[in-house]
């Protein structure tokens, strides 16, 4: 029951903040990415 309930607040915490999280990375690294091409061309 101990492990199933930490999997739940585990699961729990990436609803709240480690999706929020992962897109805000993604968003970051694609400005990096955009910026790279501008500096480039």
């Amino acid at each position: 029951m101990k492990r199933i309930s930490h999997d739940t607040n585990l699961s729990n915490w990436w609803n709240c903040n480690g999706q929020s999280l992962l897109i805000r990375h993604l968003m970051m690294n694609r400005l990096d990415l955009f910026t790279n091409q501008v500096n480039y061309t």
